[in-house]
């Protein structure tokens, strides 16, 4: 039984290589500590704490970790479609914006400068000379 708990420790930490996305990765790496984990305590209760401690302690460390980083990335995603679903993104935003109207050719910024500003469009165009598109 422990033989086989290991190899499939090691799949799920392998499997979670191919997650592109943070919500199945953290997932898999939580099932890979908890696997890790029963592999540690069934080692240990054959006498191989000197073989298995450092897994079963590494494991039992990043455990509570993932966790923690799971429950942080979904109260993201859920506070992102709180704003979404808000009437109006400017509606939150509104009070840190300010109004400004700009005449026809005026750089807004160029490459390189300091990204300490957003940009909302009410009406007129832009052009991206960069890209050469407007």
């Amino acid at each position: 039984m422990m033989v086989w708990m290991g190899w499939l420790a090691a799949a799920l930490v392998f499997a979670s290589f191919f997650m592109k996305t943070i919500v199945p990765l953290r997932g898999f790496s939580i099932a890979s500590n908890v696997a890790f984990i029963v592999y540690g305590v069934i080692g240990v209760s054959q006498g191989l704490l000197s073989v298995v401690g450092p897994i079963l302690l590494l494991h039992s460390l990043l455990l509570p970790l993932n966790l923690l980083r799971l429950r942080e990335i979904t109260q993201a995603i859920a506070s992102v479609r709180r704003m979404r679903s808000a009437d109006s993104a400017n509606d939150i935003l509104m009070p840190y914006m300010k109004a400004m109207t700009c005449p026809a050719g005026t750089v807004l910024f160029r490459r390189g400068d300091v990204a300490d500003k957003v940009y909302v469009l009410r009406r007129g165009a832009v052009r991206i000379v960069e890209f050469d598109r407007i």
